[in-house]
């Protein structure tokens, strides 16, 4: 994983530094991501039937089609799916069969080099042997269905600071101008940076703000919690790493003096972060800067089983 961060992070540098921006404000060449708001889409696939019968003799199977339509690359054992709305006894199981790890792991959508989309094959977890083998009471009976996916996932944001050399005063018709709102890339996931801001602080100091926010449908835990319910601690928590590639970067809120990484709690859906960039000799440039955001991430998807009476 840290090999990818680098990697990406160098590619986006080379969109970012190396090209200037278009009419649409993406970078000439296109933007370093392919974007979207989406990590792990679930549904049921083919599943369960559209009837079943009681008497223990229909047995059958519900299976989850996942499919990664974001940007981090997720391992087999960061993700869970646990099946709900049906108490395991009245189909012949146990509680824990009703919950699964992924049995293959969810690899990142990516561009090959020749710019060709590559997606992310689907992964089927199958959850097998179900039977209602006591009668239903009249003709027939529906049970909801509901299946919760929890995955480890992150979210990779670039953008560039401006750094002058006379920051307070800087000269016009320099190569960029500080006290601006930058563009900021994401990689697809349903957590983001939706803003940054630059502002001149002293003639040593820029600052800069961002904002982390939750643009998903699904909901939002501590990182490695397997989206943990027990305590309202773990929700809407996000682990957030800035990095400038050069000393000198404090981030209030992410821990103590000098912190440059840290959890965040998210409220109404976003948190403001602000930075600071103390610089010992500044000169005219421009700085990239790679934000990471790290947390656990739950999609559900439902549906119903309809158990009819089969008679005798």
């Amino acid at each position: 994983m840290k090999k990818y961060s680098i990697a990406l992070f160098v590619c986006a540098l080379l969109f970012l530094a190396g090209c200037g921006e278009g009419e649409d404000g993406l970078p000439e060449g296109g933007a370093p991501f392919l974007g979207g708001t989406t990590g792990i889409v679930a549904n049921f696939e083919n599943s369960p039937p559209a009837e079943v019968f009681d008497g223990g003799d229909f047995p059958f199977d519900i299976i989850v089609k996942l499919k990664n339509n974001g940007e981090w690359d997720i391992p087999k054992e960061r993700v869970r799916v646990k099946l709900s709305g049906i108490r395991a006894q009245q189909f012949d199981l146990t509680e824990p069969e009703l919950q699964k790890a992924a049995p293959e792991d969810l690899p990142k959508m990516q561009r090959d080099p020749t710019g060709a989309l590559i997606e992310s094959p689907p992964v089927l977890v199958e959850f097998n042997d179900f039977n209602h083998k006591d009668s239903v009471t009249g003709s027939e009976l529906t049970y909801p269905l509901r299946a919760d996916v929890c995955f480890n996932y992150g979210t990779i944001a670039v953008t560039q600071l401006c750094v002058r050399e006379n920051i307070l005063n800087p000269k016009l018709g320099g190569i960029c101008v500080i006290n601006e709102q930058k563009p900021v890339f994401n990689s697809g996931a349903p957590v983001q940076i939706s803003s940054v801001t630059e502002n001149a602080r002293s003639s040593t100091k820029i600052g800069f703000t961002f904002t982390v926010q939750h643009v998903g449908t699904g909901s939002v835990y501590e990182q490695n919690t397997i989206c943990n319910k027990a305590s309202r601690a773990y929700e809407n928590e996000v682990y957030v790493k800035v990095d400038a590639g050069v000393p000198g970067v404090s981030c209030s809120g992410l821990g103590g003096e000098g912190a440059t990484e840290g959890s965040v709690k998210l409220f109404g859906g976003s948190k403001v972060v602000s930075c600071t960039l103390t610089l010992a000799n500044p000169s005219d440039y421009k700085l990239p800067v790679t934000i990471t955001l790290g947390y656990d991430y739950e999609v559900s998807q439902s549906s119903q089983i309809l158990v009819k009476h089969a008679g005798g």
